[in-house]
């Protein structure tokens, strides 16, 4: 059924799944699964996975900010990051792997808040994008 939203929240499955490609330039880009929507499931497993040695801490809300913002980067790289492409760290193109990924977005966070959003905002999965 469709109806006069869809052009706002319909969402394409494949590309919440296998990604799409955020690009910063021509020559520099993340492929993103979406943070929720199809890959929901996928993304409670692997938060899952992180948080249990913390859910006292949580539960209390005495988890440290520096170890939330840890368990956020793991969480996303797992479950959100799947390549990227012109990525350079000290003048050398590296390719997309965890440890690369983690130490990147923790020396920038603010590209990693970038990141995280577009991968939360149903438009950036939306059925009617060229993604």
């Amino acid at each position: 059924m469709k109806t006069n939203l869809d052009s706002i929240f319909a969402t394409s499955k494949d590309k919440e799944v296998n990604g799409v490609w955020f690009d910063i330039d021509d020559d520099t880009g993340f492929l993103l699964r979406r943070m929720g929507g199809e890959n929901s499931k996928r993304i409670k497993g692997i938060m899952t996975k992180y948080t249990k040695p913390y859910l006292n801490l949580i539960k209390s809300n005495k988890l440290p900010y520096d170890k939330e913002r840890s368990i956020l980067v793991d969480v996303f790289v797992d479950g959100c990051l799947i390549d990227w492409k012109g990525v350079f760290i000290d003048e050398k193109e590296v390719d997309c792997s965890k440890e690369n990924a983690k130490n990147l977005f923790n020396k920038l966070p603010e590209l990693f808040d970038t990141l995280q959003d577009y991968t939360q905002g149903v438009e950036s999965f939306s059925e009617n994008l060229g993604n």
